[in-house]
């Protein structure tokens, strides 16, 4: 039964390679690394829903990966700026959805942006300043520090969204019709 599985897995990576192929034209080149790893000019296929693990903590996480959004952002509440040696950090908690544990952050802070906030979130305000710091997670493989803006999003599904400035800086293409392809087992 585990060959079977293998060999589906296989199945639908070749088939979501040769679509790619198809897609971008006989100049594209693609590949299955040696772990069953579907890449496209040298870039990683991942789906639009991936496990994350924020390294300062080793906590996975379910996270987004949305090309439509520039910046990534993670949840996080209680976020507070505090000085240290001339130097502004933000402290914030991150709550693990699953568990609901509560992990406490404090790394420098990068800058603030301003966001232009959804119907939804804010009547009052058409732009929201929120932090931003630099986290390091580790993705398939690939360990990097990404900026994020920190934001509550536990009224969201994925306590973390990958935008496109990370997926470039990662070298990710998205295949928005699958999920989880860095854990498909070869």
């Amino acid at each position: 039964m585990i060959g079977t599985s293998s060999s589906l897995v296989l199945m639908k990576k070749f088939i979501i390679s040769i679509f790619i192929f198809f897609l971008l034209g006989t100049n594209s080149t693609f590949s299955l690394d040696a772990n069953s790893s579907l890449s496209c000019y040298g870039k990683q296929l991942l789906g639009r829903v991936e496990n994350i693990t924020l390294i300062d903590e080793n906590i996975s996480i379910a996270a987004k990966l949305d090309t439509g959004a520039a910046m990534s952002s993670l949840s996080a509440t209680r976020i507070e700026p505090q000085k240290k040696n001339n130097k502004i950090y933000i402290k914030f908690t991150f709550v693990e959805p699953n568990t609901q544990k509560k992990y406490i952050f404090e790394k420098p802070l990068v800058r603030y942006m301003k966001i232009l906030n959804r119907k939804e979130e804010s009547q009052k305000q058409k732009y929201s300043l929120r932090p931003v710091v630099a986290l390091p997670i580790l993705i398939g493989n690939q360990k990097q520090f990404i900026l994020v803006n920190l934001i509550d999003r536990s009224d969201f599904q994925y306590p973390m969204l990958l935008g496109a400035d990370s997926l470039k800086k990662l070298h990710i293409i998205v295949d928005v019709s699958q999920e989880h392809l860095e854990h498909l087992e070869h």
